[in-house]
């Protein structure tokens, strides 16, 4: 993923560039290649292939796992890249065109098919559906479907109006293709539907105190990660966040020091138990400073301080994390594609209840690990005013909403009774209630 093109940063200092050990969270370097230019934008496979986007060069740089470079000539200047898993097959696409190139990695072959839309800017792939999401300045975002099969059928378009034009330039779409969360080159955060006749909503307008500069989705749908910034003060503040779905604030946040606080330009992926973060100008960690970068992610979805990655350079341009969440593949502004190893697992899965009660009426309240939304869970309720009573199953379930969260209510069987909660290979401890 990337949010530039044709790059340009300031770097403050020199920093050297070089392979660093293992860190203490198990990630290790695998590769580094020299791709001739500061790549906008990378990929990678399940099997460490990393492909890269070379603007000025109009071309993919191919980096394989053993370090050989080898490139996919263009008729255009890519503005950003995909890979599948498997690594058969990547994807770009062009600014100046309407027309998304496959790129055959064997043969370095490169075919084309028309969008009927400019401006394209951004793509995703989506392994799960087999659909690449793709944005585009022109204010649109598509949905395309048969990819695997060749079709690059059209599913679904979402148009943001003339009359409110949003120059797309980073996406973070939900993993089964349903609808994704975009950013725009000004630094709104918006909502596309992309199932049920590509409506959207503007979830949070770029402010001199908040502008998003890149999102990520989590592995499960149920947490989204951004790079905001505050350029209010005399110097700017970047954050690393958990932001709010509905809303775009800040669930969470830690800082991103930024060397003297300059701006900088930001990419960010997300794994299962850690979040990558790229910055073009150095970050100060520490190690020193650093444009690659890491923050561990906790079982509720927390963002933790941000270390250095296990490799380093001056400057970052871009990172991605494959499908299998085993690799994360960055771009350094020094012309370097570089690939890291990662030990990324979902947490166990898990659900944490409260519950109360008032009257006739039990209220739970709750959060999950590593499910999905829409995730259907059992109530179980015993009531401990009889004798050898037993659990009973609840006619309603409680269902995981999409940031992990469950509530459920019912009747409550008597004045005293206790309830806990499973599904999804998971349960709940037992909590006893009294009613008020």
């Amino acid at each position: 993923m990337r949010h530039a093109r044709g790059y340009v940063t300031v770097v403050v200092g020199v920093v050297a560039a070089l392979l660093m050990p293992a860190s203490a969270t198990g990630s290790q370097a695998y590769v580094e290649g020299s791709v001739g230019e500061v790549p906008n934008a990378v990929a990678v496979s399940d099997d460490g292939l990393i492909a890269a986007s070379l603007y000025d060069a109009q071309a993919v740089a191919l980096v394989a796992p053993e370090g050989a470079v080898r490139r996919a000539a263009l008729d255009c200047s890519p503005a950003d890249v995909a890979i599948a898993p498997d690594g058969a097959t990547a994807w770009a696409v062009c600014q100046e065109s309407e027309h998304l190139n496959v790129i055959d990695v064997a043969s370095l072959q490169v075919s084309t098919a028309s969008m009927n839309v400019g401006g394209l800017d951004s793509i995703v792939y989506l392994p799960a559906v087999d659909e690449l999401i793709i944005g585009s300045l022109e204010g649109w975002v598509l949905a395309i479907d048969e990819v695997s099969g060749g079709g690059y059928v059209v599913r679904m378009r979402s148009e943001f109006p003339l009359d409110a034009p949003h120059r797309v330039t980073g996406l973070a779409p939900l993993s089964d293709g349903g609808g994704t969360y975009a950013i725009t080159d000004g630094g709104d955060l918006l909502y596309a539907d992309l199932e049920f006749g590509g409506q959207y909503a503007i979830i949070a307008r770029a402010t001199s105190e908040r502008s998003f500069q890149s999102i990520s989705m989590s592995p499960f749908d149920t947490a989204l990660y951004g790079v905001v910034i505050d350029s209010s003060g005399p110097q700017v503040a970047t954050t690393v966040e958990e932001i709010d779905m509905a809303t775009g604030d800040a669930r969470q946040s830690v800082p991103l020091l930024v060397a003297d606080g300059f701006f900088s330009t930001l990419d960010l992926a997300a794994a299962y138990r850690a979040v990558y973060v790229t910055s073009g100008v150095g970050v100060e960690t520490p190690s020193g400073l650093n444009g690659l970068l890491t923050a561990r992610v906790d079982d509720r979805g927390q963002v933790g301080d941000v270390q250095p990655a296990p490799v380093t350079a001056a400057g970052g341009s871009g990172a991605a994390v494959s499908a299998d969440f085993s690799r994360v593949a960055f771009g350094a502004t020094d012309g370097r594609a570089l690939g890291i190893l990662i030990d990324d697992v979902p947490y166990p899965t898990a659900i944490r209840v409260t519950a109360r009660a008032k009257g006739t009426k039990v209220t739970l309240s709750g959060t999950t690990t590593s499910m999905r939304p829409l995730t259907s869970l059992n109530v179980y309720i015993k009531d401990l005013t009889k004798k050898k009573a037993r659990f009973a199953k609840q006619s309603k379930a409680a269902v995981v909403n999409y940031e992990g969260r469950i509530a459920w209510s019912g009747k409550a069987p008597s004045k005293r009774f206790a309830v806990y909660v499973s599904g999804d290979g998971a349960k709940s401890a037992t909590v006893t209630v009294k009613v008020r």
